[in-house]
């Protein structure tokens, strides 16, 4: 297994419990790409009970609202476990949410 690969598995791993941790549920999927200096972490599968039956009463917006409060109180929790996994240092964190496809995009701005 190449060290690149090695690497992507443990972020892959952390977002995954990271995610549990915070959200009660894992996506199904997440894949992690690395291009410096970006890291990309892609969520499929990610959609939880009370939010399909938001989405299901057409408040998506109330959705994606409740997200960002929750990313953003956990940003920097989230970007210091990153960084203890790999050997760049995380300095921001950028999301975005697909609703209808259940899925996500983190991106993390990394120094290396």
């Amino acid at each position: 297994m190449s060290e690149n690969h090695a690497i992507q598995s443990q972020i892959s791993a952390y977002a995954a419990k990271f995610i549990k941790e915070h959200f009660g549920e894992s996506p199904s999927k997440i894949k992690v790409e690395l291009h410096p200096p970006f890291l990309l972490i892609y969520l499929q599968g990610f959609l939880l009970a009370p939010e399909k039956l938001l989405i299901s009463r057409r408040e998506s917006k109330r959705v994606m609202e409740s997200r960002d409060l929750l990313i953003n109180s956990l940003k920097n929790e989230f970007l210091d476990g990153l960084s203890s996994y790999t050997e760049f240092q995380a300095n921001a964190l950028f999301f975005d949410w697909n609703l209808e496809k259940q899925s996500g995009l983190r991106i993390a701005a990394c120094s290396w």
